[in-house]
């Protein structure tokens, strides 16, 4: 099934998906690595297999290949966000189901977490990021409207100002997963998936945890 993109030409729009994928994919990474300005297309043609012409064509020029890159992350996210969507609205169930989500994206897209995490640092990408933002779905967005219908339900502190509380979901759970990603990349050639098991499970019970704590009311009124 080929995908269409709103920031791809026609031309790339007809390629097969799986040529579309390992284009885009080339593309993540290297933007991820090295930013906007220091973006190579001369690189990203080499790997990407194709000329520097063709690149053009298939998204006008090295702005459209930011657009792309960004469009690609957001739907590469929309399938592990519709699973947080689906969980259970209880904060504890929740909060396990973003983490595992996020470490499963680190795992099965790298490049995603190394695009993601570049995107502070680079004005360009800043201002990209944000002109999808709203338009699409995102971890952040899924993260404050969990908190936000659990302050109507009444079961987390009402008092919890709900940004703050969604940032330092947003940076415990990346946080997270960067060291999970570190940990699985060295056991994984290691072999000792059971080491990953439970490292994995020992550092999702801690944040889960810490989160958790933030949103008791009591806490809050020994805090006054």
């Amino acid at each position: 099934m080929i995908s269409m993109y709103t920031n791809g030409s026609e031309i790339f729009n007809r390629l097969s998906s799986e040529k579309q994928q390992f284009i885009l994919n080339q593309i993540i990474k290297e933007f991820g690595e090295s930013g906007y300005d220091r973006v190579s297309m001369r690189k990203i043609a080499k790997n990407t297999q194709a000329s520097i012409g063709s690149l053009y064509q298939y998204f006008g020029d090295k702005e459209g290949i930011l657009k792309i890159a960004v469009e690609q992350v957001f739907v590469i996210l929309s399938s592990y966000i519709e699973k947080v969507e689906k969980t259970s609205m209880e904060l504890e169930m929740r909060l396990k189901v973003m983490f595992e989500s996020m470490c499963k994206v680190g795992e099965e897209h790298p490049e995603v977490i190394r695009f993601y995490n570049k995107i502070p640092s680079d004005k360009r990408m800043i201002k990209e990021w944000v002109n999808q933002f709203y338009g699409n779905k995102s971890f952040f967005t899924v993260y404050w409207q969990t908190v936000n219908e659990l302050q109507k339900e009444g079961k987390i502190n009402p008092e919890l100002d709900p940004v703050t509380y969604t940032f330092i979901i947003d940076t415990l759970i990346l946080s997270g997963e960067i060291f999970h990603n570190i940990q699985y990349q060295e056991i994984k050639t290691k072999v000792f998936l059971e080491d990953l098991t439970q490292s994995n499970l020992l550092l999702k019970e801690n944040i889960v945890d810490s989160l958790t704590e933030l949103t008791r009311e009591d806490r809050a009124t020994h805090a006054n």
